[in-house]
């Protein structure tokens, strides 16, 4: 075995900062929850997604899992996915906004796994975390029809808020924080053009090639080439989005100087090849 490099302290910002950026979040249909009568309830029920609740106005109960929260107005509670939970007004005068999303990183692993945020926060009046749910329940008052699109911009800024929030607190829970995996998938970042194999990775971390794929694994839920590979895919994404460069110079932006191994990885990623996708986003004349 590759003699091994003494460990860093483990850094969970610089896993938070990397999640951040490369974090993919799928939103589904919220609601806003109002009442002033005190009738608002919410029948027992488990879903698939993550669903935060904000109480902007009075007081509801949660029951999460057969445990009892008290949202005051500022408080937001996180209901996991398969987990049973219901809820109801306290007060006679109450308003809640629900955002319903999904968060990975690329390759698939869970973020709300990754860095464990807490079930339940207080969130100041006038912070920037209020600001954007009560702007993203704003969305949700003018019709479904248009907050269901304007969702899809939401989501993802609240949600990356939520997260810099608790970070300041110091309420995450980072898993694991693997100071060699942090500083490979930094590395990563900054070798998307680049050939990258296996060994030349483990030598970086002082390893050897299985040792690395299994600390990877344990850590983030994938092998480094494979996240490398959803990094890619995510770079190219935003490239051809922006329209800027044809689908060969994205190409090998991204490490993929082969058009037709690049649009068969694209493929694989998203379903649709470069071009498909790009003239998809409007930008179907790029220079």
């Amino acid at each position: 075995m590759t003699a091994r490099r003494p460990a860093a302290p483990a850094d969970p910002q610089a896993l938070l900062a990397f999640a951040l950026r490369h974090m993919r979040v799928s939103n589904f249909p919220g609601s806003v929850q109002h009442t002033e009568t005190g009738s608002y309830v919410l029948d027992q029920r488990t879903i698939s997604d993550h669903n935060l609740i904000y109480v902007t106005r009075g007081a509801a109960l949660w029951v999460v899992d057969g445990i009892d929260h008290r949202l005051d107005t500022g408080a937001l509670v996180i209901v996991p996915p398969g987990v049973p939970h219901s809820g109801r007004s306290l007060t006679r005068i109450m308003t809640l906004a629900s955002i319903h999303v999904l968060a990975d990183l690329p390759g698939g692993q869970d973020l709300f796994a990754l860095l464990a945020p807490p079930r339940l926060r207080r969130v100041a009046p006038g912070s920037r975390l209020d600001v954007l749910f009560r702007s993203a329940a704003e969305e949700y008052a003018r019709g479904f029809a248009e907050a269901s699109t304007m969702m899809a911009h939401w989501a993802p800024l609240v949600l990356k808020e939520l997260l810099r929030h608790d970070a300041a607190a110091g309420a995450l829970a980072v898993r694991g924080a693997d100071p060699v995996v942090t500083a490979i998938l930094e590395w990563l970042e900054r070798h998307l053009a680049e050939a990258v194999a296996l060994p030349e990775l483990a030598a970086l971390a002082g390893y050897t090639p299985q040792h690395l794929n299994r600390r990877f694994t344990r850590e983030i839920g994938m092998t480094p080439l494979t996240c490398l590979a959803g990094m890619r895919m995510e770079r190219a994404v935003t490239l051809l989005r922006e329209g800027r460069l044809s689908v060969q110079a994205v190409g090998s932006r991204v490490g993929c100087a082969d058009p037709a191994y690049f649009s068969r990885l694209f493929r694989k990623h998203f379903g649709r090849s470069p071009s498909e996708y790009q003239r998809l986003s409007g930008s179907d004349s790029p220079s």
